[in-house]
Protein backbone atom coordinates (compact mmCIF):
# COMPACT_ATOMS: atom_id res chain seq x y z
CA UNK A 1 0.00 0.00 0.00
CA UNK A 2 2.66 2.23 0.75
CA UNK A 3 4.52 1.96 -2.02
CA UNK A 4 1.62 2.24 -4.49
CA UNK A 5 1.61 5.57 -2.56
CA UNK A 6 5.00 5.88 -3.51
CA UNK A 7 4.35 5.53 -6.87
CA UNK A 8 1.90 7.89 -7.50
CA UNK A 9 3.51 10.91 -5.45
CA UNK A 10 6.78 10.59 -7.50
CA UNK A 11 4.62 10.39 -10.78
CA UNK A 12 2.60 13.24 -9.75
CA UNK A 13 6.13 14.97 -9.03
CA UNK A 14 7.21 14.66 -12.22
CA UNK A 15 4.23 15.72 -14.39
CA UNK A 16 3.38 19.29 -12.03
CA UNK A 17 5.28 22.32 -13.18
CA UNK A 18 8.50 23.33 -10.96
CA UNK A 19 7.25 25.74 -8.77
CA UNK A 20 8.48 29.42 -9.35
CA UNK A 21 11.23 30.93 -7.45
CA UNK A 22 11.27 34.73 -6.81
CA UNK A 23 14.64 36.65 -8.38
CA UNK A 24 16.04 39.56 -6.52
CA UNK A 25 16.99 42.11 -9.37
CA UNK A 26 19.51 45.43 -9.33
CA UNK A 27 19.42 48.20 -10.78
CA UNK A 28 22.66 51.27 -10.60
CA UNK A 29 23.58 53.79 -12.88
CA UNK A 30 26.26 51.88 -13.54
CA UNK A 31 24.23 49.41 -15.10
CA UNK A 32 23.56 48.72 -18.33
CA UNK A 33 19.69 47.11 -19.43
CA UNK A 34 21.70 44.75 -22.15
CA UNK A 35 22.85 43.15 -18.51
CA UNK A 36 21.20 40.38 -16.57
CA UNK A 37 19.99 42.16 -13.59
CA UNK A 38 22.48 40.91 -10.62
CA UNK A 39 24.48 42.96 -8.39
CA UNK A 40 27.41 42.20 -10.23
CA UNK A 41 25.62 43.15 -13.72
CA UNK A 42 23.10 45.15 -13.07
CA UNK A 43 20.33 47.63 -15.34
CA UNK A 44 20.38 51.23 -15.59
CA UNK A 45 16.54 51.77 -15.86
CA UNK A 46 13.76 50.95 -13.40
CA UNK A 47 11.53 50.51 -16.26
CA UNK A 48 13.96 47.63 -17.29
CA UNK A 49 13.15 45.75 -13.94
CA UNK A 50 9.74 46.84 -14.33
CA UNK A 51 9.12 45.08 -18.02
CA UNK A 52 10.71 41.56 -16.55
CA UNK A 53 9.40 41.06 -12.89
CA UNK A 54 6.50 38.56 -12.36
CA UNK A 55 5.28 37.72 -8.94
CA UNK A 56 7.24 37.46 -5.84
CA UNK A 57 10.42 39.16 -7.46
CA UNK A 58 12.09 41.87 -6.53
CA UNK A 59 14.13 44.56 -7.54
CA UNK A 60 16.66 46.74 -5.32
CA UNK A 61 17.38 50.24 -6.80
CA UNK A 62 20.94 52.02 -5.91
CA UNK A 63 21.27 55.58 -5.14
CA UNK A 64 21.20 58.23 -7.54
CA UNK A 65 19.06 60.02 -9.80
CA UNK A 66 16.98 58.54 -12.61
CA UNK A 67 15.55 60.14 -15.31
CA UNK A 68 12.72 58.11 -16.65
CA UNK A 69 9.12 57.30 -16.19
CA UNK A 70 8.07 53.61 -13.83
CA UNK A 71 5.22 51.91 -15.15
CA UNK A 72 4.46 48.94 -13.28
CA UNK A 73 3.02 45.84 -15.43
CA UNK A 74 3.23 42.32 -13.82
CA UNK A 75 0.79 41.76 -10.92
CA UNK A 76 2.17 39.85 -7.89
CA UNK A 77 0.02 37.83 -5.72
CA UNK A 78 -1.30 37.71 -2.39
CA UNK A 79 1.46 35.79 -0.97
CA UNK A 80 3.95 36.95 -3.58
CA UNK A 81 3.98 40.37 -4.23
CA UNK A 82 6.16 42.62 -6.85
CA UNK A 83 8.87 44.88 -4.63
CA UNK A 84 10.47 47.79 -5.91
CA UNK A 85 12.52 49.32 -3.41
CA UNK A 86 15.66 51.67 -2.79
CA UNK A 87 19.15 49.33 -1.89
CA UNK A 88 19.75 49.38 1.89
CA UNK A 89 19.32 53.26 2.70
CA UNK A 90 20.63 54.43 -1.13
CA UNK A 91 19.46 58.38 -2.05
CA UNK A 92 16.77 57.11 -4.93
CA UNK A 93 14.99 59.95 -6.65
CA UNK A 94 12.84 59.01 -9.57
CA UNK A 95 12.50 62.41 -11.79
CA UNK A 96 10.53 62.76 -14.62
CA UNK A 97 12.43 66.32 -15.57
CA UNK A 98 9.36 67.92 -16.79
CA UNK A 99 9.29 65.47 -19.44
CA UNK A 100 6.05 64.09 -18.92
CA UNK A 101 2.59 64.38 -17.11
CA UNK A 102 3.68 60.76 -14.95
CA UNK A 103 6.90 59.98 -12.85
CA UNK A 104 5.25 56.66 -11.54
CA UNK A 105 1.90 55.41 -13.23
CA UNK A 106 0.06 52.52 -12.54
CA UNK A 107 -1.50 52.53 -15.65
CA UNK A 108 -5.00 51.19 -16.59
CA UNK A 109 -3.36 49.20 -19.58
CA UNK A 110 -1.57 47.28 -17.16
CA UNK A 111 -2.89 44.56 -14.29
CA UNK A 112 0.18 46.37 -11.70
CA UNK A 113 -1.71 44.76 -8.68
CA UNK A 114 -0.37 43.68 -5.34
CA UNK A 115 2.63 45.59 -5.82
CA UNK A 116 4.80 47.44 -3.34
CA UNK A 117 7.32 50.52 -3.63
CA UNK A 118 9.29 51.51 -0.82
CA UNK A 119 12.07 54.11 -0.37
CA UNK A 120 12.06 56.60 -3.36
CA UNK A 121 11.84 60.22 -3.86
CA UNK A 122 9.26 61.27 -6.61
CA UNK A 123 9.37 64.88 -8.85
CA UNK A 124 9.15 66.24 -11.77
CA UNK A 125 5.80 65.22 -13.38
CA UNK A 126 3.85 67.92 -15.00
CA UNK A 127 1.01 66.24 -13.57
CA UNK A 128 0.90 64.01 -10.89
CA UNK A 129 4.07 62.36 -9.23
CA UNK A 130 2.69 58.90 -8.77
CA UNK A 131 -0.59 57.83 -10.52
CA UNK A 132 -2.82 55.13 -9.24
CA UNK A 133 -5.90 54.31 -11.48
CA UNK A 134 -8.12 51.20 -11.39
CA UNK A 135 -5.73 48.94 -8.92
CA UNK A 136 -5.87 46.69 -6.22
CA UNK A 137 -3.28 46.18 -2.99
CA UNK A 138 -0.89 48.40 -4.22
CA UNK A 139 1.90 49.65 -1.30
CA UNK A 140 3.65 52.58 -1.11
CA UNK A 141 5.98 52.56 1.85
CA UNK A 142 8.44 55.38 2.79
CA UNK A 143 7.66 57.44 -0.40
CA UNK A 144 8.58 61.33 -0.96
CA UNK A 145 6.96 63.05 -3.65
CA UNK A 146 7.66 66.88 -4.28
CA UNK A 147 7.03 69.62 -7.10
CA UNK A 148 4.57 68.31 -9.06
CA UNK A 149 2.29 69.88 -11.26
CA UNK A 150 -0.45 69.07 -9.96
CA UNK A 151 -0.64 65.99 -7.45
CA UNK A 152 2.23 64.55 -5.57
CA UNK A 153 0.01 61.14 -5.08
CA UNK A 154 -3.24 60.88 -6.89
CA UNK A 155 -5.34 57.71 -6.51
CA UNK A 156 -8.48 57.05 -8.50
CA UNK A 157 -10.94 54.20 -8.34
CA UNK A 158 -8.57 51.61 -6.57
CA UNK A 159 -9.34 49.14 -3.74
CA UNK A 160 -7.11 48.50 -0.83
CA UNK A 161 -4.60 51.32 -1.07
CA UNK A 162 -2.00 51.34 1.57
CA UNK A 163 0.49 54.50 1.88
CA UNK A 164 2.79 54.51 5.15
CA UNK A 165 4.67 57.04 5.47
CA UNK A 166 4.52 59.44 3.02
CA UNK A 167 5.69 62.32 2.33
CA UNK A 168 3.93 64.70 -0.17
CA UNK A 169 4.97 68.88 -0.54
CA UNK A 170 5.66 71.59 -2.23
CA UNK A 171 3.78 70.21 -4.92
CA UNK A 172 1.21 72.39 -6.99
CA UNK A 173 -2.16 71.38 -5.99
CA UNK A 174 -2.80 68.34 -3.55
CA UNK A 175 -0.26 66.54 -1.29
CA UNK A 176 -1.86 63.56 -1.48
CA UNK A 177 -5.94 63.19 -3.82
CA UNK A 178 -7.41 59.64 -3.37
CA UNK A 179 -10.58 60.87 -6.09
CA UNK A 180 -13.59 59.06 -7.56
CA UNK A 181 -14.72 55.53 -6.65
CA UNK A 182 -12.42 54.24 -3.94
CA UNK A 183 -12.89 51.75 -1.06
CA UNK A 184 -10.24 50.42 1.79
CA UNK A 185 -7.88 53.41 1.61
CA UNK A 186 -5.28 52.95 4.45
CA UNK A 187 -2.66 55.87 4.75
CA UNK A 188 -0.55 55.65 8.11
CA UNK A 189 1.51 58.41 9.06
CA UNK A 190 1.68 60.87 6.36
CA UNK A 191 3.18 64.18 6.71
CA UNK A 192 2.08 66.49 3.68
CA UNK A 193 3.17 70.25 3.64
CA UNK A 194 4.43 73.36 1.10
CA UNK A 195 0.87 72.10 -1.43
CA UNK A 196 -0.39 75.23 -2.81
CA UNK A 197 -3.80 73.96 -1.95
CA UNK A 198 -5.09 70.99 0.41
CA UNK A 199 -2.06 68.94 2.27
CA UNK A 200 -4.48 66.02 2.06
CA UNK A 201 -7.33 65.71 0.38
CA UNK A 202 -10.23 62.41 0.18
CA UNK A 203 -13.33 63.33 -2.33
CA UNK A 204 -15.39 60.98 -3.71
CA UNK A 205 -17.51 60.81 -6.97
CA UNK A 206 -20.28 63.75 -6.83
CA UNK A 207 -23.53 62.49 -5.09
CA UNK A 208 -22.62 59.14 -4.44
CA UNK A 209 -20.32 59.31 -1.26
CA UNK A 210 -18.12 56.72 -3.63
CA UNK A 211 -14.90 57.29 -1.68
CA UNK A 212 -15.71 54.48 1.87
CA UNK A 213 -13.92 53.11 4.58
CA UNK A 214 -10.89 55.79 4.66
CA UNK A 215 -8.36 55.21 7.39
CA UNK A 216 -5.80 58.04 7.85
CA UNK A 217 -3.57 57.25 10.87
CA UNK A 218 -1.69 60.08 12.54
CA UNK A 219 -1.35 62.63 9.32
CA UNK A 220 0.23 65.40 10.11
CA UNK A 221 -0.47 68.80 7.46
CA UNK A 222 1.05 71.94 7.55
CA UNK A 223 1.57 75.25 6.01
CA UNK A 224 -0.66 73.95 2.62
CA UNK A 225 -2.30 77.00 0.99
CA UNK A 226 -5.54 76.04 1.72
CA UNK A 227 -7.16 73.03 4.19
CA UNK A 228 -4.69 70.10 5.73
CA UNK A 229 -7.26 67.98 5.43
CA UNK A 230 -10.25 67.97 3.50
CA UNK A 231 -12.92 65.30 3.11
CA UNK A 232 -16.02 65.21 0.59
CA UNK A 233 -18.59 62.59 -0.94
CA UNK A 234 -16.85 60.27 1.54
CA UNK A 235 -18.37 57.49 3.86
CA UNK A 236 -16.83 55.43 6.80
CA UNK A 237 -13.92 58.02 7.52
CA UNK A 238 -11.28 57.04 10.80
CA UNK A 239 -8.84 59.61 11.82
CA UNK A 240 -7.17 58.86 14.42
CA UNK A 241 -4.72 61.38 15.80
CA UNK A 242 -4.15 64.25 13.12
CA UNK A 243 -2.39 67.22 13.37
CA UNK A 244 -2.29 70.40 11.61
CA UNK A 245 -0.91 73.83 11.54
CA UNK A 246 -0.64 77.16 9.88
CA UNK A 247 -2.55 75.95 6.64
CA UNK A 248 -4.37 79.05 5.45
CA UNK A 249 -7.93 77.88 5.68
CA UNK A 250 -9.13 75.49 8.31
CA UNK A 251 -6.86 72.14 9.73
CA UNK A 252 -9.65 69.57 8.83
CA UNK A 253 -12.84 70.52 7.41
CA UNK A 254 -14.98 67.20 6.53
CA UNK A 255 -17.88 67.98 4.59
CA UNK A 256 -19.73 67.99 0.98
CA UNK A 257 -21.88 64.70 2.23
CA UNK A 258 -19.33 62.91 4.75
CA UNK A 259 -21.24 60.42 6.62
CA UNK A 260 -20.04 58.27 9.27
CA UNK A 261 -16.83 59.76 10.19
CA UNK A 262 -14.61 59.69 13.30
CA UNK A 263 -11.67 62.26 14.06
CA UNK A 264 -10.17 61.56 17.81
CA UNK A 265 -7.44 62.87 19.50
CA UNK A 266 -4.83 65.22 17.82
CA UNK A 267 -4.42 69.17 17.56
CA UNK A 268 -5.31 71.55 15.31
CA UNK A 269 -3.77 75.31 15.41
CA UNK A 270 -2.62 78.23 14.19
CA UNK A 271 -4.72 77.73 11.13
CA UNK A 272 -6.60 80.37 9.54
CA UNK A 273 -3.21 81.82 7.87
CA UNK A 274 -4.80 83.41 4.24
CA UNK A 275 -8.71 83.01 4.66
CA UNK A 276 -11.55 84.55 6.31
CA UNK A 277 -13.20 82.48 8.83
CA UNK A 278 -11.67 79.88 9.07
CA UNK A 279 -11.36 77.33 12.04
CA UNK A 280 -9.56 74.68 13.93
CA UNK A 281 -12.22 71.52 12.80
CA UNK A 282 -15.38 72.35 10.21
CA UNK A 283 -17.86 70.21 9.74
CA UNK A 284 -20.20 71.20 7.05
CA UNK A 285 -23.38 68.85 5.37
CA UNK A 286 -22.50 65.37 7.07
CA UNK A 287 -24.06 62.88 8.77
CA UNK A 288 -23.22 60.80 11.95
CA UNK A 289 -20.10 62.13 12.94
CA UNK A 290 -17.85 62.21 16.32
CA UNK A 291 -14.99 64.42 17.39
CA UNK A 292 -13.54 63.60 20.68
CA UNK A 293 -10.34 64.39 22.53
CA UNK A 294 -9.03 66.88 20.31
CA UNK A 295 -7.56 70.35 20.92
CA UNK A 296 -8.18 73.38 18.72
CA UNK A 297 -6.19 76.53 19.60
CA UNK A 298 -5.11 79.60 18.25
CA UNK A 299 -7.35 79.67 14.95
CA UNK A 300 -9.90 81.90 13.78
CA UNK A 301 -12.38 80.07 15.06
CA UNK A 302 -12.17 76.74 17.34
CA UNK A 303 -14.63 74.97 15.24
CA UNK A 304 -17.60 75.80 12.80
CA UNK A 305 -21.09 73.63 12.07
CA UNK A 306 -22.94 74.29 9.03
CA UNK A 307 -25.68 71.52 7.52
CA UNK A 308 -24.33 69.10 10.32
CA UNK A 309 -26.63 65.89 11.35
CA UNK A 310 -26.12 63.83 14.83
CA UNK A 311 -22.57 65.17 15.02
CA UNK A 312 -21.27 64.45 18.54
CA UNK A 313 -18.42 66.49 19.73
CA UNK A 314 -17.28 65.44 23.25
CA UNK A 315 -14.20 65.98 25.29
CA UNK A 316 -12.63 68.20 23.09
CA UNK A 317 -10.62 71.50 24.22
CA UNK A 318 -10.98 74.67 22.33
CA UNK A 319 -8.75 77.67 23.79
CA UNK A 320 -7.27 80.95 22.54
CA UNK A 321 -8.82 80.99 19.23
CA UNK A 322 -9.15 84.54 18.06
CA UNK A 323 -8.86 85.19 14.54
CA UNK A 324 -5.08 85.53 14.46
CA UNK A 325 -4.88 86.59 11.42
CA UNK A 326 -6.53 88.15 8.31
CA UNK A 327 -10.87 87.25 9.98
CA UNK A 328 -12.26 90.25 9.97
CA UNK A 329 -13.32 90.86 13.72
CA UNK A 330 -17.29 90.01 13.84
CA UNK A 331 -16.77 86.29 15.36
CA UNK A 332 -14.07 85.32 17.27
CA UNK A 333 -15.73 82.86 19.16
CA UNK A 334 -15.23 79.13 19.87
CA UNK A 335 -17.81 77.33 18.38
CA UNK A 336 -20.06 78.93 15.56
CA UNK A 337 -23.18 76.87 13.84
CA UNK A 338 -25.32 77.58 11.92
CA UNK A 339 -28.24 76.56 9.08
CA UNK A 340 -29.67 77.29 5.73
CA UNK A 341 -33.37 78.07 4.25
CA UNK A 342 -35.30 75.26 5.66
CA UNK A 343 -36.76 73.37 2.71
CA UNK A 344 -33.63 73.65 0.53
CA UNK A 345 -31.13 70.61 -0.05
CA UNK A 346 -27.19 70.89 0.34
CA UNK A 347 -24.74 69.65 -1.65
CA UNK A 348 -25.09 66.45 -0.83
CA UNK A 349 -28.74 66.51 -1.64
CA UNK A 350 -29.89 65.98 1.79
CA UNK A 351 -32.44 68.59 3.33
CA UNK A 352 -29.72 71.49 4.75
CA UNK A 353 -29.80 72.79 8.68
CA UNK A 354 -28.57 71.61 11.73
CA UNK A 355 -29.92 68.70 13.85
CA UNK A 356 -29.64 66.22 16.49
CA UNK A 357 -26.07 67.39 16.84
CA UNK A 358 -24.89 67.44 20.74
CA UNK A 359 -21.95 69.26 22.02
CA UNK A 360 -21.16 67.91 25.54
CA UNK A 361 -18.08 67.56 28.05
CA UNK A 362 -15.82 70.15 26.21
CA UNK A 363 -13.80 72.83 27.70
CA UNK A 364 -13.73 76.46 26.21
CA UNK A 365 -10.67 78.66 27.40
CA UNK A 366 -9.83 82.33 26.51
CA UNK A 367 -11.69 82.42 22.82
CA UNK A 368 -12.58 85.27 20.97
CA UNK A 369 -11.65 88.97 20.28
CA UNK A 370 -13.39 91.95 22.03
CA UNK A 371 -15.87 92.57 19.25
CA UNK A 372 -16.78 88.68 18.66
CA UNK A 373 -20.08 87.40 19.62
CA UNK A 374 -19.41 84.37 21.80
CA UNK A 375 -20.24 80.68 21.61
CA UNK A 376 -22.29 81.48 18.67
CA UNK A 377 -24.36 78.60 17.92
CA UNK A 378 -26.58 80.07 14.52
CA UNK A 379 -27.20 82.87 12.88
CA UNK A 380 -30.39 82.16 11.47
CA UNK A 381 -34.16 81.76 12.97
CA UNK A 382 -34.96 78.27 10.62
CA UNK A 383 -37.17 75.43 11.64
CA UNK A 384 -34.45 73.60 9.76
CA UNK A 385 -31.69 73.88 13.26
CA UNK A 386 -33.64 71.36 15.59
CA UNK A 387 -33.04 69.14 18.66
CA UNK A 388 -29.33 70.14 19.55
CA UNK A 389 -27.97 70.07 22.98
CA UNK A 390 -25.18 71.90 24.88
CA UNK A 391 -24.70 69.99 28.21
CA UNK A 392 -21.72 69.65 30.75
CA UNK A 393 -19.34 72.13 28.98
CA UNK A 394 -17.24 74.64 30.47
CA UNK A 395 -16.84 78.16 28.74
CA UNK A 396 -14.44 80.26 30.91
CA UNK A 397 -12.48 83.76 30.11
CA UNK A 398 -14.26 84.73 26.98
CA UNK A 399 -12.86 87.50 25.44
CA UNK A 400 -15.70 88.87 23.46
CA UNK A 401 -18.65 90.87 24.31
CA UNK A 402 -20.72 87.24 25.16
CA UNK A 403 -20.68 83.86 26.74
CA UNK A 404 -23.40 82.53 24.13
CA UNK A 405 -25.72 84.08 21.46
CA UNK A 406 -28.89 81.76 20.52
CA UNK A 407 -30.69 82.94 17.41
CA UNK A 408 -33.13 80.23 17.77
CA UNK A 409 -35.13 78.11 20.51
CA UNK A 410 -35.19 74.78 19.23
CA UNK A 411 -32.02 73.95 21.95
CA UNK A 412 -31.28 72.16 25.09
CA UNK A 413 -28.65 73.97 26.89
CA UNK A 414 -27.97 72.82 30.87
CA UNK A 415 -25.58 71.73 33.41
CA UNK A 416 -22.89 74.21 31.74
CA UNK A 417 -20.17 75.78 34.09
CA UNK A 418 -19.50 79.63 32.74
CA UNK A 419 -16.71 82.24 34.64
CA UNK A 420 -15.39 85.13 33.29
CA UNK A 421 -13.21 87.30 35.75
CA UNK A 422 -12.96 90.32 33.36
CA UNK A 423 -16.95 91.01 33.70
CA UNK A 424 -20.19 89.98 34.36
CA UNK A 425 -21.80 87.25 32.22
CA UNK A 426 -23.58 88.04 29.14
CA UNK A 427 -25.88 86.48 27.15
CA UNK A 428 -28.17 86.72 24.01
CA UNK A 429 -31.42 85.10 23.23
CA UNK A 430 -32.73 85.51 19.83
CA UNK A 431 -33.10 89.47 19.77
CA UNK A 432 -33.37 90.15 23.40
CA UNK A 433 -29.40 90.98 24.46
CA UNK A 434 -27.41 91.93 27.60
CA UNK A 435 -29.13 89.24 29.35
CA UNK A 436 -27.17 88.72 32.73
CA UNK A 437 -26.70 84.99 33.85
CA UNK A 438 -30.35 85.46 36.03
CA UNK A 439 -31.97 86.68 33.52
CA UNK A 440 -31.05 84.50 30.77
CA UNK A 441 -32.00 81.38 33.15
CA UNK A 442 -35.43 83.03 33.16
CA UNK A 443 -35.89 84.14 29.28
CA UNK A 444 -34.14 81.29 27.81
CA UNK A 445 -35.49 78.96 30.06
CA UNK A 446 -32.10 77.11 29.72
CA UNK A 447 -29.33 76.24 31.93
CA UNK A 448 -31.53 75.73 35.05
CA UNK A 449 -28.61 73.61 36.36
CA UNK A 450 -25.84 75.29 35.33
CA UNK A 451 -23.55 77.34 37.18
CA UNK A 452 -21.61 80.74 37.02
CA UNK A 453 -18.19 79.92 39.24
CA UNK A 454 -14.69 79.48 38.47
CA UNK A 455 -14.13 75.90 37.34
CA UNK A 456 -10.40 75.92 39.16
CA UNK A 457 -8.73 74.34 36.48
CA UNK A 458 -4.93 73.48 37.31
CA UNK A 459 -3.26 76.00 34.78
CA UNK A 460 -5.63 76.81 32.24
CA UNK A 461 -3.06 79.40 30.88
CA UNK A 462 -0.30 76.95 29.56
CA UNK A 463 -3.00 74.65 28.12
CA UNK A 464 -3.88 72.00 31.76
CA UNK A 465 -7.95 72.09 31.56
CA UNK A 466 -7.76 69.31 34.17
CA UNK A 467 -10.30 69.93 37.26
CA UNK A 468 -8.50 70.48 40.78
CA UNK A 469 -9.60 68.47 43.54
CA UNK A 470 -12.17 71.30 44.77
CA UNK A 471 -13.77 72.24 41.58
CA UNK A 472 -17.20 72.82 41.42
CA UNK A 473 -17.41 71.10 38.33
CA UNK A 474 -16.40 68.25 40.29
CA UNK A 475 -19.60 65.52 40.21
CA UNK A 476 -21.56 69.02 38.97
CA UNK A 477 -22.53 67.61 35.44
CA UNK A 478 -25.82 66.44 34.61
CA UNK A 479 -26.50 62.50 33.40
CA UNK A 480 -26.83 62.87 29.30
CA UNK A 481 -30.48 60.90 29.08
CA UNK A 482 -32.51 58.80 31.52
CA UNK A 483 -33.55 54.90 31.10
CA UNK A 484 -37.28 54.87 29.81
CA UNK A 485 -38.59 51.51 31.60
CA UNK A 486 -36.78 48.92 33.45
CA UNK A 487 -34.92 46.03 32.66
CA UNK A 488 -33.44 42.78 34.24
CA UNK A 489 -30.20 41.50 33.21
CA UNK A 490 -31.56 42.93 29.60
CA UNK A 491 -28.82 43.96 26.57
CA UNK A 492 -32.18 46.31 24.62
CA UNK A 493 -31.98 49.73 26.39
CA UNK A 494 -34.69 52.50 25.92
CA UNK A 495 -33.65 55.88 26.74
CA UNK A 496 -35.21 59.15 26.60
CA UNK A 497 -32.67 60.26 24.36
CA UNK A 498 -30.03 58.55 21.94
CA UNK A 499 -28.00 61.00 20.55
CA UNK A 500 -25.11 61.07 22.70
CA UNK A 501 -24.18 57.58 21.68
CA UNK A 502 -22.76 55.84 18.85
CA UNK A 503 -21.64 52.14 17.92
CA UNK A 504 -19.15 52.66 16.24
CA UNK A 505 -20.40 53.46 12.94
CA UNK A 506 -18.95 49.79 12.07
CA UNK A 507 -15.70 51.57 12.00
CA UNK A 508 -14.78 50.93 15.87
CA UNK A 509 -16.02 49.84 18.51
CA UNK A 510 -19.13 52.02 20.03
CA UNK A 511 -19.25 53.95 23.45
CA UNK A 512 -19.21 52.66 27.06
CA UNK A 513 -22.00 53.87 29.26
CA UNK A 514 -22.68 53.91 32.65
CA UNK A 515 -25.79 53.58 33.74
CA UNK A 516 -26.46 55.55 37.31
CA UNK A 517 -26.53 52.95 40.48
CA UNK A 518 -25.43 50.28 37.90
CA UNK A 519 -22.55 48.52 35.45
CA UNK A 520 -21.01 49.37 32.55
CA UNK A 521 -21.70 48.10 28.62
CA UNK A 522 -20.54 48.32 25.54
CA UNK A 523 -23.15 49.82 22.59
CA UNK A 524 -23.51 47.68 20.06
CA UNK A 525 -25.80 49.09 18.09
CA UNK A 526 -28.02 52.15 18.33
CA UNK A 527 -31.85 53.12 17.09
CA UNK A 528 -32.08 56.85 16.78
CA UNK A 529 -35.68 56.27 15.99
CA UNK A 530 -36.65 54.04 18.85
CA UNK A 531 -33.73 55.32 21.34
CA UNK A 532 -32.79 52.23 21.82
CA UNK A 533 -29.33 50.92 22.60
CA UNK A 534 -28.07 47.12 22.26
CA UNK A 535 -25.70 46.43 24.90
CA UNK A 536 -22.90 43.81 24.45
CA UNK A 537 -23.30 42.45 28.12
CA UNK A 538 -26.51 42.47 30.23
CA UNK A 539 -27.25 45.47 32.59
CA UNK A 540 -30.06 45.67 35.29
CA UNK A 541 -31.91 49.43 35.29
CA UNK A 542 -34.90 51.08 36.63
CA UNK A 543 -37.08 53.93 34.99
CA UNK A 544 -35.30 57.60 35.21
CA UNK A 545 -31.79 55.41 35.84
CA UNK A 546 -29.26 58.01 34.56
CA UNK A 547 -26.98 56.87 31.63
CA UNK A 548 -23.51 58.74 30.65
CA UNK A 549 -20.83 58.03 29.52
CA UNK A 550 -18.26 56.84 31.88
CA UNK A 551 -17.65 58.96 35.32
CA UNK A 552 -16.54 58.98 38.87
CA UNK A 553 -18.22 59.50 41.44
CA UNK A 554 -22.44 60.25 42.25
CA UNK A 555 -23.08 62.69 39.04
CA UNK A 556 -20.62 63.32 35.92
CA UNK A 557 -17.83 66.29 35.98
CA UNK A 558 -18.80 69.11 33.88
CA UNK A 559 -16.08 69.81 31.38
CA UNK A 560 -13.46 67.71 29.18
CA UNK A 561 -12.11 65.57 31.93
CA UNK A 562 -13.44 63.72 34.61
CA UNK A 563 -12.34 63.17 38.48
CA UNK A 564 -9.91 66.14 39.02
CA UNK A 565 -6.18 65.12 37.91
CA UNK A 566 -7.58 62.58 35.37
CA UNK A 567 -7.80 62.63 32.07
CA UNK A 568 -11.28 61.70 30.51
CA UNK A 569 -11.99 57.90 30.21
CA UNK A 570 -11.86 55.90 27.20
CA UNK A 571 -14.92 55.93 26.31
CA UNK A 572 -14.58 54.82 22.71
CA UNK A 573 -11.93 51.80 21.90
CA UNK A 574 -10.11 52.61 19.09
CA UNK A 575 -8.56 49.89 16.61
CA UNK A 576 -7.45 50.13 13.52
CA UNK A 577 -10.07 48.70 11.45
CA UNK A 578 -7.36 47.17 8.73
CA UNK A 579 -3.86 46.53 8.66
CA UNK A 580 -2.41 45.44 5.29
Amino acid sequence: MFRKIYVFLLVLAVFLPAPAFATIYYVAKTGNNANVGTEASPWLTIQKAADTMVAGDTVNVKGGTYNEVVTPKASGTEGSRITYQRFATDNVTIDRASAGNHTILFSLSFPSNFVTMNGFKVTGALRWNIYIEGKNNVILEDIESFNSGEQGVFVVSSNNITLTRPIARNNTQYGILISDTNNEIFIDNPLTHSNTLDGLRIFGTNGTRSATNIDIISPISHTNGRQGIKTGWADFVYILNPTTYGNGATGIQIENGTDHWIINGGDSHDNGTSFDQETGFWGDEGKFGLLQNSRSYRNSKGGFYSQSYNTIVRRNRFYSNKHQAKASPIDGANMTAWGDSEGSVDSGGQPVGLKDNVFVHNTSYDNGISTSNGHYWNVNSLASILDNKIKNNIFSQFAGIREIYVNDTDYVINHNCYFNSARVLNFKWGATDNLTFANWKTTSGQDANSINSDPLMVDPANGDFLLQSGSPCKDAGGFLTTANGSGTNSVTLIVNDSRYFMDGYGIITGDTIQIQGGGTAVITAVNYTTHTLTLATPLTWTTGNGVSYLYNGALPDIGYSETAGSPPPSDVNFFRRRIQ
